[in-house]
């Protein structure tokens, strides 16, 4: 009757985070038995007063923005998680990159990481920095002199210690592509991707395609 329904929507409408878990509506006081029906709008504005209709409509505007707001504040952290996994990948990417081309790309000193670039045709080199002895093939460091070394190493196609630039230049591309292959075998398919993709023009450089590795 509209004598107990007035009292019950109010007490309803009172209790915010009730009324909003319900989605808003004014459930059958017998829901705790399984009913599961709510009063229509039209019904509850012919058998409340005006007062507690009022305050009903506002507890329904007030559910809805904190609903919306609610919605608004998840997808915001959505996007926010989405964001910074986004830049987390971005930067692991980033410094993948870096220790490829440093470590891997670039010609340096094993002990010190000075780079060199000109080969004279003696592939046992010598750092003018800190003095190591180092394969030019391999890079691997060899004390102070790298020449027994440099007769068996494995990138060495000929296994002398005097080479022709091309045949050196050709054993590095090899390593190069090599080594770049089993960096990449570690990774991810999405980290791959983004990794080629920023590594491509340090490879077109060396005359390395996508393909090749």
């Amino acid at each position: 009757c509209s004598g107990c329904l007035d009292p019950y929507v109010g007490s309803l409408v009172e209790e915010s985070d009730i009324f909003r878990a319900r989605g808003a509506k004014i459930v059958c006081p017998m829901s705790g038995e399984g009913c599961t029906s709510s009063f229509r709008h039209r019904d509850l504005a012919l058998h409340v007063s005006h007062e507690t209709f009022e305050r009903y409509l506002r507890a329904r505007e007030l559910a809805h923005e904190t609903r919306v707001l609610e919605d608004l504040r998840l997808e915001d952290e959505k996007r926010t998680r989405e964001q910074t996994s986004k830049g987390s990948s971005k930067d692991n990417a980033n410094k993948l990159v870096k220790f490829t081309v440093d470590r891997i790309l670039t010609l340096a000193c094993p002990r010190c990481s000075q780079a060199f670039v000109d080969y004279d045709g003696c592939s046992a080199l010598k750092c003018t920095r800190c003095g190591c002895g180092f394969c030019a093939f391999c890079l691997e460091d060899c004390a102070s002199d790298a020449h027994a070394h440099v007769a068996r190493c494995p990138w060495n196609p000929r296994k002398d210690v005097f080479s022709r630039r091309e045949r050196f230049e050709e054993a590095q591309r090899a390593r190069r592509i090599e080594m770049v292959k089993v960096l990449l075998s570690r990774l991810s398919s999405a980290m791959k991707q983004d990794v080629l993709a920023l590594l491509a023009p340090h490879l077109a450089d060396l005359n390395i395609q996508l393909t090749d590795v």
